[in-house]
């Protein structure tokens, strides 16, 4: 199903009467300037899940995310995920933070996210903050990580994967950079669990045909069956 802007600004609205920060995030955002609308409800705020479900009187949650930050749940008949602001480091087996610590500014919250053009926040008001020249890249077509590219592949390598699915999805570019720390990491990839691979394989597959995977592969010096 496809969201736009004004579906969800009414709980922009209510976070942000509660006296919390609230905004549109991520792919959402993403898709908002490109097409005008998105399939996924991405919103970060600094309310900790279980004040989430205060504001919006919501027992049914997921219990096991909100552990970790995220209330993933259904709102004013949306299906949405909402994550709180924060800081990573540390991470372990190329996947989990071993630090995670709770913020109130999106700026230090945005230096953990992976692209640039996944890294903007939309408030209530359609004000686009955006940190690391996201709607540039995204306007001249072009996928470049956050920071230095060889530390936020070797945080999770599954981004490697991610930018080559971008790639095919969008036709963009991948920044001269980025591209280079993906080929000198492209090992990184052999890291990732069965059940990752499985996971961003069928998103592959939503978007391109085996034989168009598996040639991006062949150029990134990636090992991964298109077979489920």
């Amino acid at each position: 199903m496809q969201y736009t802007f004004e579906d969800v600004k009414p709980l922009l609205i209510s976070l942000n009467e509660a006296g919390y920060q609230a905004y549109l995030t991520g792919g959402s955002v993403r898709d908002h300037l490109l097409y005008g609308n998105f399939n996924d409800i991405d919103i970060t705020t600094d309310a900790k899940p279980l004040e989430i479900a205060t504001v919006f009187n919501n027992k049914r949650y997921d219990k096991f995310a909100a552990k970790f930050g995220t209330f993933k749940g259904v709102i004013m008949g949306l299906p949405v995920e909402i994550t709180t602001l924060r800081m990573e480091s540390g991470y372990v087996k190329y996947r989990h933070p071993s630090n995670v610590s709770f913020i109130k500014d999106p700026e230090l919250d945005s230096k953990r996210r992976d692209l640039t053009i996944n890294a903007m926040y939309l408030d209530q008001f359609g004000t686009l903050l955006d940190y690391h020249g996201g709607q540039k890249d995204l306007d001249n077509k072009l996928l470049r990580l956050i920071g230095n590219p060889y530390e936020r592949l070797e945080e999770d390598p599954v981004r490697i994967l991610r930018l080559i699915r971008f790639q095919l999805e969008f036709n963009f570019k991948i920044e001269e950079e980025t591209e280079k720390a993906m080929l000198d990491k492209s090992q990184l990839v052999d890291e990732i669990s069965s059940e990752r691979q499985k996971m961003e394989l069928q998103k592959f597959l939503k978007i391109a045909k085996p034989s168009e995977i598996e040639v991006a592969f062949k150029k990134y010096q990636i090992e991964v069956s298109t077979k489920l």
